[in-house]
This record gives structure tokens, C-alpha cells and sequence, in this order.
């Protein structure tokens, strides 16, 4: 995965600010990779922007980010000073990035994956989060060139972070569990036309009522079409579920298959999931 970057847009890219103001643009765009992996261009309804990821692993990242309530904003691909980042990377000893062009050498803008703002208990703090491979972390042997590439770069990123009182922290496709995926990803779809949203936010608590009266061995699907049968509205019960989890006023294993294809009983026994670990 390669960014079409050279100096003159580099330098014009900090001259704007790009990256790193607050008026948040990102400093790599997906459009801006030349790759065969996974880029796209998520929009967030919650953060009301479209947001840029460069990989499967940053996407089901922002899912996560999405769904957590003490998650205010998030700020992808995030640039770091470049002459604080080169000043580490000389005290580490240790080879800064550098652009992809010809001709000498020049040091390049280092990015995190996300610069993610939370709120917890009324204050605000900041946590920098880059999103790696399984075996792509701090404590990992350097026995592979490869690895060992990443790891110095993770370092440098470390330091800066640490330097600015943020913490840094690596999240790899390991501790992302591929049903709580899936689960959030059928969630976050939900229909945002106006009329359907507001019908399916009105419908959550009659919703919620059939859930608790169900027998336990039923699955969420047959409330669900039970409420569509009810309204007259095929596919509200569906979207009233998706608000219900999105909202956090149903406590479910998102580990267990798909939410609309659970039983009641399994919904019911269901303790809050900390999403960022596979335990």
C-alpha cells in the first residue's frame, strides 16, 4: 500500500494544516493509495463527515468507534509533526519513513490511524490508536525485517504520543472479533430516511415491550416480524432493533451470531461487552 506523495505535496499538505487542524480533513485519503487491500470512504452518521479508512482492520475499528458511547469525534490519519517525529527517530536511532520519489531522500509526514476523542465522567481526553495485523506490536519478537520495520515506526509514534501526554495504543485484527463486526455493521446500516428513522425510533419501546413479554426459546426475528405484522410495516421491527443496540437499551453477546437471529433467552442473559477484547 503506497501513497501517491511527493515533496511538493507534502509540503503543501503542512502548509495547509492538512491532517492534523481540527477542521478535520485527513492527511491520506483513500482515493490517494495505490493498493489492492481494503480503502473506503465510510460516511458517519454519528460524526456527520465521510470518514477515510485504509485497511479492513482501521473499518472494523471505526465500528467499535462508532458504537462506543464515551466516543466524541474521531480524527483519521492523523499527521504528526514532521521535525518532532525525525527528532525521535534520531534520538532512537532508528530510520525515519521517507517519501516515495525520486532523487535524494526526504523525510515523510508520519500518520496515526485515528486520533480518537472521548468523554468519560464529564472530561475530555484524547487516545491515539493505530490498527495493525495480528503480531504487529510493541512486545512482538524482532526476528523479521518486516515486523521489525513496523515496530520502529510504532516506537517513533509512541514516543510523540507520549511526549503530548496522549495515549497509544495498538489494536490488531486478533482482538477484533469478526461477529461483533458483523453485528455492528448491520446496525450501523440502519435505514436514515428521515421518515423510516423516525417511525423505527418511535417503534423501539412497543419493540422492547414484545421482547419481554416473548417466550425465551423464541428468536428476535420472529419478535421483529411480529411487530411488523402489528404496524401494518414490513421491516420495522428490524430497524427498531437496530436502534435499540445502536441506543444501548438492549444488552446483547454480539459474539453469538448475528443479533436479529439470536433467542430472547440469550438476549436476556446478557452481560456489557467490552468490544475491544476477544475475551
Amino acid at each position: 500500500m503506497r501513497a501517491k506523495n511527493n515533496l511538493k505535496n507534502q509540503q503543501k499538505k503542512i502548509r495547509e494544516r492538512i491532517g492534523n487542524a481540527f477542521g478535520h480533513v485527513p492527511y491520506i485519503k483513500a482515493t490517494e493509495i495505490s493498493s489492492t487491500g481494503t480503502m473506503t470512504r465510510e460516511f458517519s452518521f454519528r460524526f456527520n463527515r465521510v470518514i477515510h479508512v485504509l485497511s479492513k482492520i482501521e473499518r472494523d475499528t471505526l465500528l467499535r468507534l462508532e458504537f462506543d458511547p464515551q466516543v466524541t469525534n474521531v480524527y483519521e490519519q492523523y499527521a504528526l509533526d514532521l521535525e518532532t517525529t525525525a527528532r525521535i527517530a534520531h534520538r532512537l536511532k532508528v530510520k525515519h519513513p521517507k517519501l516515495i520519489q525520486k532523487g535524494p531522500q526526504q523525510d515523510a509526514v508520519m500518520t496515526t490511524d485515528f486520533l480518537v476523542q472521548l468523554t468519560v465522567e464529564g472530561k475530555n481526553y484524547f487516545v491515539a490508536v493505530d490498527c495493525k495485523p495480528t503480531g504487529y506490536n510493541l512486545a512482538t519478537p524482532k526476528t523479521v525485517r518486516s515486523v521489525t520495520r513496523v515496530i520502529e515506526k510504532l516506537t517513533i509514534a509512541r514516543e510523540f504520543w507520549n511526549a503530548h501526554g496522549v495515549e497509544h495504543i495498538i489494536i490488531t485484527a486478533d482482538q477484533l472479533d469478526s461477529e461483533i463486526s458483523k453485528n455492528l455493521s448491520w446496525a450501523l446500516s440502519i435505514n436514515r430516511e428521515p421518515t423510516v428513522f423516525e417511525v423505527a425510533a418511535l417503534a423501539t419501546q412497543e419493540l422492547k415491550t414484545l421482547i419481554d413479554q416473548a417466550n425465551p426459546s423464541h428468536k428476535l426475528s420472529a419478535v421483529c416480524l411480529e411487530l411488523d405484522n402489528l404496524s401494518g410495516t414490513p421491516g420495522l421491527g428490524a430497524e427498531a432493533l437496530k436502534h435499540l443496540l445502536l441506543t444501548h437499551n438492549i444488552k446483547a453477546d454480539l459474539r453469538e451470531g448475528l443479533l436479529v437471529h439470536q433467542r430472547i433467552s440469550s438476549v436476556r442473559a446478557a452481560q456489557t461487552l467490552d468490544f475491544w477484547s476477544t475475551k
